[in-house]
């Protein structure tokens, strides 16, 4: 498996102490890796899960008239360290990383920012490999992933798109079709922000744009008015100008422990929680008639 990242130094006075002295030493780079994804994946205590899906399925390479499945999904998983109400939460961490016996990952860069480490990726199933009971691949390449992590969570949005060909049982399929999958994830702060006055939390998005399948970033700003009342504010805004989602639902949305979950799947839903010990950061993902995404924000100071 080969990976790659970079980490741009930014000021002279970061370059001396990220990257290296000022004797003359050459710099050492540090490099946001895969296994720090991971690392985060492996703590994580909440989980969030968005899907949406479009499937193709011909016998012996030929294309079929109709879709074999055509649907939006949210999974909505309270988990523990090993698993979740209803699933396993290794299993669904690792397709969120890729981290698959099945799945090569081709390439991996990562950028490191004041707030979050931010990512792309993409892999492949590996011909040859079995990836469910019976079903062997033959070939793919059609996996791609963007996404961002913080000190306490992550947030993770991919694509799998077709064709995707194998044997299951000793049928002969062809898969030719797209799903998005947006996963959020880390350690729950378990419990509402609270104090004087109002918060507000900012940060970035990343959704799949349905139907084009192509990936669109944007911002995140979640708000508290009054700390007093457990109700949130969350706005999300695409490259171009798009405010996702519905604004009256997405408004004095009812926290708890933490976390919230409104809007109808494939409508205007938005679900997430707040990570970290003091709510230093806020993960989630969404699912509306346009778009599968997900957001992270950390809280201003």
């Amino acid at each position: 498996m080969r990976y790659s990242a970079y980490l741009v130094c930014t000021s002279l006075v970061l370059a001396l102490a990220a990257c290296g002295g000022g004797n003359g030493d050459p710099p050492v780079m540090e490099m946001p890796a895969i296994e720090d994804l991971r690392e985060v994946a492996g703590q994580a205590t909440i989980l969030r899960v968005s899907a949406r899906h479009r499937v193709y399925l011909g016998r012996d390479g030929a294309m079929p008239d109709a879709p074999l499945a055509d649907w939006s999904s949210i999974r909505e998983y309270q988990c523990e360290r090993t698993e979740c109400t209803g699933h396993d939460e290794t299993y669904i961490l690792a397709d969120a990383t890729l981290n698959r016996e099945y799945i090569e990952v081709t390439r991996f860069e990562a950028e490191a920012g004041d707030d979050f480490t931010t990512f792309s990726m993409t892999g492949r199933y590996i011909p040859g490999e079995e990836y469910a009971p019976g079903a062997i691949v033959i070939s793919s390449d059609n996996l791609s992933t963007w996404g961002l992590w913080g000190e306490h969570g992550a947030a993770v949005i991919h694509t799998v798109g077709g064709p995707i060909e194998g044997i299951q049982d000793g049928f002969h399929y062809y898969i030719e079709g797209n799903s998005a999958y947006g996963f959020a994830f880390g350690s729950a702060s378990g419990s509402n922000p609270t104090g004087m006055g109002s918060a507000t939390w900012r940060g970035a998005a990343h959704g799949i744009r349905l139907g084009v399948w192509e990936h669109i970033e944007g911002t995140a700003t979640l708000a508290i008015p009054d700390l007093s009342v457990p109700a949130l504010n969350a706005v999300i805004e695409l490259e171009g100008g798009s405010v996702i989602g519905d604004s009256d639902s997405w408004t004095d949305m009812t926290l708890t422990d933490g976390t919230f979950l409104v809007g109808v799947p494939a409508v205007n839903r938005i679900t997430g929680a707040f990570m970290g010990p003091d709510h230093e950061e806020v993960y989630g993902a969404f699912d509306t008639d346009t778009y599968v995404g997900v957001f992270g924000a950390t809280a201003d100071e």
